[in-house]
């Protein structure tokens, strides 16, 4: 049996819709889902649902020139207790920009008698996203159809999340401050280098100035500098020596 069968708009739904084809602005303000079924033929008389258990979330609304397109998603985060999704109604307001006090009213809701199990959250993860037209029929009514995406896994979630991390951080452009860090470390590992190199410099001539037997005067002479010093030979700029 197919789920969410049966759907409608409510009778204040066509209210709303009515004014909305007449200029007024109609917003999406919330969803929630619920247990319990009646006769899909009252279903345009609801005010609300049978029994509300959960708020749903709204993915987004896009307006078309044949009515309108609602994505909602179901999950069971928090949800203490497991229990069975059988209707679905989403809310909205008129003008809420200029009234923002404007009661919510029951625009559409979807039934499904077979129902869908939510589980509680300390049992499974569960995601289901639905979409649903509310579209305008050729003899001026409103209908509503609704497309199910299908309930994704928590392993399915997991390598989704696994996957755009990856993609992320390949990104050359992911990470601009810690790139520019990393430039900086180049640089310090640079003058490190070169620091090591002077030390290198300054313990070859300690050893050379205290392991060599010299007989009369010692002195020393660094040959990182040869201004003002006058001496024959080649001098070995990159090991600071002058070679005879």
């Amino acid at each position: 049996m197919a789920h969410w069968k049966d759907a409608a708009v409510t009778n204040d739904g066509v209210e709303m819709l009515n004014e909305w084809m007449a200029g007024r602005k109609i917003t999406i303000v919330s969803a929630y889902g619920g247990t319990g079924t009646v006769d899909p033929e009252l279903l345009k008389e609801q005010t609300g649902l049978m029994d509300m258990r959960q708020e749903l979330n709204i993915l987004g609304e896009e307006n078309g020139p044949d009515g309108k397109t609602v994505q909602l998603q179901v999950q069971n985060t928090g949800l203490m207790a497991e229990y069975e999704l059988n209707q679905v109604g989403v809310y909205a307001a008129l003008d809420i920009d200029r009234d923002p006090d404007a009661e919510p009213r029951l625009l559409f809701i979807m039934q499904d008698e077979k129902g869908v199990t939510i589980p509680a959250a300390m049992d499974a993860s569960f995601l289901l996203e639905l979409y649903c037209a509310i579209g305008i029929t050729n003899n001026g009514r409103f209908d509503v159809s609704v497309s199910s995406a299908g309930i994704v896994t928590a392993s399915y979630m997991k390598e989704v999340l696994e996957r755009t991390i990856m993609e992320h951080n390949a990104d050359p452009g992911a990470h601009p401050s810690i790139l520019s860090r990393l430039d900086g470390l180049d640089t310090n590992l640079e003058l490190v280098k070169n620091d090591g190199e002077n030390l290198d410099a300054r313990l070859g001539l300690l050893e050379l100035m205290y392991r060599t037997q010299v007989n009369g005067n010692p002195f020393t002479v660094s040959f990182s500098d040869m201004s003002d010093l006058l001496v024959t030979g080649v001098w070995n700029e990159t090991l600071k020596r002058v070679e005879f």
